[in-house]
């Protein structure tokens, strides 16, 4: 199991009143299909951990604990992610999950106030 927190950022993806978060960029990652596009095994995986995500915010949780499995999907979704923007926030959420996410070794991100 990982453990990820959902940390504040400065940028928000997603529709308005999205919380300032970090489950923004996770969930932008998943849902980005490479240039061919998606599989339907792949598809599986994905979502498997964009309802993990989805139902961490609905219950406004700050953490999430999915398999290790799940993990590495996010972690290989979020190392080929391409943005369309560039910003600091974006450098340390992959850094962090580049990390393993452990939220107890974390020393890129910070709690913004």
């Amino acid at each position: 199991m990982k453990k990820l927190r959902f940390t504040t950022t400065n940028i928000v993806f997603g529709p308005p009143g999205e919380p300032k978060n970090s489950s923004g960029l996770m969930l932008a990652c998943l849902n980005n299909p490479s240039r061919e596009g998606i599989d339907v095994v792949t598809m599986r995986k994905r979502i498997r951990v964009i309802d993990a995500i989805e139902a961490a915010k609905e219950k406004k949780k700050t953490t999430i604990e999915i398999e290790d499995a799940d993990f590495e999907t996010l972690k290989v979704c979020a190392a080929s992610m391409r943005w369309g923007m560039v910003h600091k926030d974006i450098l340390a959420f992959s850094a962090y999950i580049e990390k393993g996410g452990e939220p107890e070794k974390d020393e890129v991100l910070k709690k913004k106030k």
